[in-house]
């Protein structure tokens, strides 16, 4: 795992890009133009030095000419995920929260359940939920909660 970038460097990146020349580039070979293709009066702005290669310097003339594009997008998705990190609860948020947990969910269904059997209604069955938990009827035990494994020393 790399370390995360810090909020400086991503300053740093953030002024090159505003100092750079504008974008879009585009290449011609193993030059570099400002503009979104190649034509007579585009503006130089500048070449990889590499037209000696076997490819003549065009998929690294490819890199740097979209980097101008890139390197802006890639930059503004960090901030984006960032903000939305921000903008979820920690897990001290979460563990103060007074939703209960799944199995409690469940455990208030069973209950109810078992209410309206003493009430001489006779119900016979399994609900589920979406995950892994559901309410299940047992003739000795009446409803009850199943599930994947015990909750903090509750039994199944």
């Amino acid at each position: 795992m790399t370390t995360p970038l810090s909020p400086e460097y991503l300053a740093e990146i953030a002024a090159r890009i505003k100092a750079a020349t504008a974008g879009p580039w585009c290449t011609d070979g193993a030059e570099i133009y400002q503009g979104d293709e190649y034509s007579w009066d585009a503006f130089w702005v500048g070449e990889t030095c590499r037209a000696d290669e076997a490819d003549g310097g065009t998929v690294d003339a490819a890199f740097i000419a979209h980097a101008r594009t890139d390197v802006p997008a890639l930059l503004a998705e960090v901030e984006r995920l960032r903000a939305e990190l921000a903008a979820r609860p920690t897990g001290a948020e979460l563990a103060a929260s007074p939703v209960r947990p799944e199995r409690s969910r469940w455990q208030a269904v069973a209950d109810a359940l078992n209410e309206i059997d003493v009430a001489g209604i006779d119900l016979d069955g399994t609900i589920a939920g979406h995950t892994a938990w559901s309410v299940v009827w047992d003739r000795d035990a009446g409803w009850m909660v199943s599930g994947p494994a015990a909750e903090a020393g509750e039994s199944r």
